[in-house]
C-alpha cells in the first residue's frame, strides 16, 4: 500500500504538470480498492505486545532499580500513557510545574491534533525533579554526542537489561487502556482523552470541546497508585526475593524497623507491608524464626512459649 500510494503520488504529480491527462491509474478511491481484496482479510492485524496490567507494579519495582535516564524515560512514559516520541522529544517549556501539568503542542501530537494536556502525579512530578538536577539543554531528556533528545534505542536498551525484550513500549498504552477499563469505575470518554486518541465520530468530535481533566488528574493518581510499586521491593522479576529488606535485621533485633500502621493505627502485618515478599513461604518460616529469637532476648522467661509458638506455626504452614 506504501508503494502504490508513492506511485499514485508520482503520477498525480506528472498530471498536474502536464505531462499526462488521462485518470490516475494507481488511485485507490473508487478504482484499485475495487479489484483488490481488503488488507485486513489477507493477514491478521498484529498488535504491539503489551505487559498484563498484573505484572505493571512488579515491572516498575524492578525498572527502579536502574535509576537511569532510560528507566525514568520508560517510567514517566508509563505513568503518564503518553506516546513514546512524546515523551522522548518533549521539551521543559511544555511543563507548567508548579500546577502539575504538561501540555503537548498539536504540531508534536499524532498527525497533527490538538494540544493534549496531561496531569502530573507525585510519581512523574520525582522525575522531572531528577532530570532538572542534571540539565544540559532544553530538553528532559537530553542526549549525548551533541544529539538534541535521546532515541528510540535507549528504550530498547532498558527493555532487554530487563530481560523484557518480548515487551513494546507503545505497548504500556494498551496496558493503561486494559486497566482503565477492567479495574476502575472511569467511562470511555476519560480513557480514550487519557489516551489521546481521535473520536471516530465526527459529529461526537465536533460537540466534545470539554478535556475531562479534573476525572483526568483522578485517574492519573490511581493509575500511579497502581503502577508505582514501593521502592523497597526487591526486583521481582529476577525472582530473587532472598535479597529484599526483611523487617527484622540480624545483630539489632531489639531496635528493629517498625512495619508501620494502617490508617486505623493499628501494625501493619508482615503480608501488608511486603506483599512481594511475605508470599514466599521460605521467607515467611525465616521471618517467624527471627521473631521468636527477638522475643527469647528481649523476655528470656517467655522465650520457651515463644520458641514453641513459632515451632508450631512453621509446621503449620509446611
Amino acid at each position: 500500500m506504501r508503494l502504490r500510494g508513492r506511485i499514485e503520488a508520482v503520477i498525480d504529480w506528472a498530471t498536474a504538470r502536464g505531462y499526462r491527462q488521462s485518470e490516475n491509474p494507481a488511485r485507490w478511491k473508487g478504482h484499485i480498492e475495487n479489484l483488490l481484496p481488503k488488507r485486513e482479510t489477507l493477514r491478521a492485524v498484529k498488535h504491539h505486545a503489551a505487559l498484563p496490567y498484573t505484572e505493571i507494579a512488579r515491572f516498575v519495582a524492578a525498572l527502579r532499580h536502574h535509576d537511569d535516564a532510560g528507566a525514568r524515560v520508560l517510567e514517566l512514559a508509563i505513568l503518564t500513557a503518553a506516546r513514546t516520541n512524546e515523551v522522548l522529544q518533549t521539551p521543559w517549556r511544555e511543563f507548567d510545574l508548579p500546577n502539575r501539568l504538561w501540555t503537548t503542542p498539536a504540531e508534536r501530537m499524532k498527525k497533527g491534533r490538538r494540544e493534549h494536556k496531561v496531569p502530573l502525579c507525585d510519581a512523574a512530578m520525582a522525575i522531572l525533579d531528577k532530570q532538572a538536577a542534571v540539565r544540559t539543554n532544553d530538553y528532559v531528556f537530553p542526549g549525548s554526542y551533541g544529539a538534541k533528545h535521546v532515541g528510540q534505542n535507549l528504550l530498547l536498551q532498558v527493555l532487554a537489561r530487563l530481560d523484557r525484550s518480548d515487551l513494546t513500549v507503545h505497548g504500556f498504552r494498551s496496558t493503561f487502556s486494559v486497566w482503565v477499563s477492567e479495574e476502575t469505575g472511569f467511562d470511555r470518554n476519560t480513557r480514550e482523552m487519557a489516551l489521546a486518541h481521535k473520536i471516530p465520530n465526527a459529529v461526537e468530535a465536533a460537540y466534545r470541546r470539554g478535556d475531562l481533566f479534573d476525572k483526568r488528574r483522578r485517574l492519573a493518581e490511581a493509575w500511579r497508585a497502581t503502577s508505582a510499586a514501593p521502592r523497597s521491593c526487591a526486583s521481582p522479576l529476577s525472582g530473587n526475593r532472598r535479597d529484599a529488606p526483611r523487617p527484622h535485621r540480624r545483630g539489632n533485633l531489639g531496635a528493629a524497623e517498625p512495619l508501620g500502621r494502617d490508617d486505623r493505627g493499628r501494625p501493619l502485618s508482615l503480608l501488608a507491608a511486603y506483599p512481594l515478599v511475605a508470599r514466599d513461604p521460605r521467607q515467611m518460616r525465616r521471618s517467624r524464626r527471627a521473631a521468636a529469637g527477638a522475643n527469647r532476648r528481649l523476655n528470656p522467661s517467655a522465650g520457651l512459649t515463644a520458641g514453641f509458638e513459632a515451632e508450631s506455626a512453621q509446621r503449620e504452614n509446611e
